[in-house]
């Protein structure tokens, strides 16, 4: 878990709040191409990469209080939390 979460916290925490579901899979999946160690499995689906592995550890951050999802204008936006980062 640790390292899952730590891996996704430190995306947020260099840029802050991110609008898209889409665009956090698509982040997540070339940070992985150009060597970042991320521990999510992908697969190709209609809009490209998908881990539902990094869905599950986002909605767990997020019940968890470490990042913030919302929906703004049909998108979802998701923003790390104050808890976010003193982790």
């Amino acid at each position: 878990m640790f390292e899952a979460a730590g891996s996704v916290l430190s995306i947020f925490s260099a840029v802050g709040k991110v609008h898209g579901r889409k665009k956090v899979q698509k982040m997540v999946h070339l940070l992985k191409l150009a060597g970042a160690r991320m521990p999510f499995k992908y697969e190709y689906h209609q809009y490209g990469p998908y881990s539902a592995e990094l869905q599950m550890e986002l909605s767990s951050l997020d019940r968890e209080g470490y990042l913030h999802e919302s929906i703004v204008d049909e998108t979802y936006v998701y923003e790390m939390t104050d808890k976010g980062r003193e982790f």
